[in-house]
């Protein structure tokens, strides 16, 4: 009798873990889905930006820079861009993200990656 509780209990017990590290996989999943859909958001925010206020800035220019101020705005239009992607796709770009300062490094990396440097 105390042995079969004992076995019962035991694969109570694994079942729980089992079941436990399902849900935290899931979770995990989840969390993933998640940032890929915000990267994707922002990357999307970052392209129209450069497509529509960027490059046309750069044509205008024999040095094809961009000022501080200009930089910023891009920065600014291409948050602006991803915050409503992303919000379409049902994820919050900022919290996702690590919050708002993390989103310039974020930016950056894209911008990077999109001119061919390692990040």
């Amino acid at each position: 009798m105390n042995s079969e509780i004992v076995l019962v209990s035991v694969a109570a017990l694994m079942g729980l873990g089992w079941l436990v590290l399902k849900v935290v996989e899931c979770f995990e999943r989840r969390a993933q889905w998640r940032r890929e859909q915000a990267l994707l958001a922002l990357e999307a925010g970052v392209e129209r930006t450069y497509q529509v206020y960027v490059k046309a800035i750069k044509q205008g220019r024999t040095l094809r820079t961009l000022t501080d101020d200009e930089k910023a705005r891009a920065r600014s239009l291409a948050i602006a861009r991803g915050k409503a992607l992303a919000k379409d796709a049902g994820v919050d770009l900022i919290s996702t993200l690590g919050g708002d300062d993390y989103l310039g490094m974020w930016i950056a990396r894209i911008v990077a990656r999109r001119r061919g440097v390692g990040v």
